[in-house]
Formats: structure tokens, sequence, C-alpha cells
């Protein structure tokens, strides 16, 4: 599996060691027209008063019902995002790539 996989996160760059990105611990995507099922966790990064990064942000996500993502480290918004990361709340942006793809049941729920 590759980062670029259902569930993956996508690639950053990582100083040093060039773009990096977490691939799906499996596949665990239902068949083509039927729905999948999202659990994310999520903990954003901390912001010291000065607005310097004290830690990174992290992300758990289960993809139906299966752990794909555990705990895994974001050192900064991925490829896909269009704002960089700061202190403050970001919009949450939903993927298609062009396909026939629909959403619905989608709950934000802060921890």
């Amino acid at each position: 599996l590759k980062h670029g996989d259902c569930g993956g996160i996508y690639q950053r760059w990582k100083a040093g060691k060039g773009f990096e990105g977490h691939a799906p611990r499996k596949n665990a995507s239902r068949p083509p027209g039927e729905w999948q099922t999202f659990d994310i966790i999520f903990h954003p990064p901390v912001f010291d008063a000065e607005g310097n990064k004290t830690s990174n942000g992290t992300v758990t996500v289960l993809q139906n019902g299966v752990l794909i993502q555990d705990h895994v480290e974001l050192l900064g918004s991925t490829t896909a995002s269009m704002l960089e990361e700061g202190p403050g709340a970001g919009p949450l942006y939903l993927q298609d790539h062009g396909s026939p793809v629909r959403y619905r049941n989608i709950w934000l729920r802060p921890l």
C-alpha cells in the first residue's frame, strides 16, 4: 500500500528526507458503489502565545471499523491542503479526485 491509496496521508516535505507520507496499515475499503465509513481522531498541533509550534498534530483513522492510521504525527498541512497550518481552527476539506463521490452524515465533534 502507498500513501496515495484510500486512507493514506499525502506526502509532506521532511527536511533531510524528501517527500514522505503514511500508507494505510491495510486496505479496508468496501467494493465500489458501497458506502465507506471513516472515524477520524485529530489532535491539532500546539502553538505557544507567540504563534510558534511546540508540538505536531496527530491523526488516528478507522475505515469501516478497521484501524488504518494509528496516532500518525503530522509534520504540517498535507500537500492537498490549500492553507498552511496555524494556531487557529481551519476548514474541513473533502476530496473526490473527480470521481462520482457522495458524502452523507458528516459529524464534527470537538473532543
